[in-house]
């Protein structure tokens, strides 16, 4: 088999007519080759300040080979299908993925080891092309990742008494997307973590000085999430 003759396989629509161990040999190989190319598109989905489960990329090439087998052989036999649903019934995953978008990666590699073992190798290639680009439109623009790019996180530490409600209040005027997210108060100090959404230069000065009011000598950071306002 030439180079040419592995392209038409790929890019065949309607699969290709190999039969018996050659063509079990190259879906076994295509599928192993899509795995590694999700493993790919898994690490580079994720951004650096995002904790990644290295198990389950590093899974992605044994596991797609495997269902592959697995589809090609229960294609033609519902007697052997049925046998293999109950076999698989008495499987138990002990730790749970955490994460929906990993069970969306598990759930796409599936599908494209199952195009696989039916021969369409285009409508795996095509899957690979979607959800990468996906992920280079998530990274590189917010509107995809459903994050606000200008939001921070304020946290001022007073050791003046400070009355929470009214603080907020007062800061809502001057700014409405502003949210409290913690307070306590230890050794007299108070600690407050606010969440402000759609923050910019103008509206920092005045939260700043509206803090500054209350006690000149306080502790006021500011904290911008990765790739965000400050962050680039």
């Amino acid at each position: 088999m030439n180079q040419q003759d592995l392209l038409n396989i790929l890019l065949s629509p309607r699969g290709v007519d190999l039969e018996g161990p050659l063509s079990l040999l190259v879906i076994l190989i295509i599928s192993l080759v899509l795995g590694l190319c999700f493993r790919v598109v898994y690490l580079s989905y994720y951004k650096a300040n995002e904790p990644i489960d290295g198990s389950i990329p590093r899974s992605f090439p044994v596991m797609a080979p495997a269902i592959a087998m697995v589809f090609w052989l229960i294609q033609y036999s519902l007697p052997l299908s049925l046998g293999l649903l109950g076999a698989l019934s008495f499987v138990r995953f002990r730790t749970p993925v955490k994460r929906a978008e990993d069970i969306a990666f598990i759930l796409c590699l599936i599908a494209g080891s199952l195009a696989c073992a039916v021969k369409q190798f285009l409508a795996a290639v095509m899957l690979i092309i979607l959800i990468a680009g996906y992920g280079y439109l998530r990274n590189r623009f917010s509107f995809f990742s459903g994050e606000n790019k200008q939001a921070a996180v304020i946290t001022f530490n007073t050791s003046v008494q400070t009355n929470v409600e009214s603080l907020l209040e007062q800061l809502k005027q001057a700014h409405s997307p502003i949210n409290l997210l913690s307070t306590s108060i230890h050794d007299n100090i108070t600690s407050i973590v606010l969440d402000v959404r759609k923050i910019s230069g103008a509206v920092q000065n005045d939260i700043m000085n509206i803090l500054q009011e209350i006690d000149a000598s306080a502790r006021i950071d500011v904290f911008f999430p990765d790739r965000q306002m400050g962050g680039y």
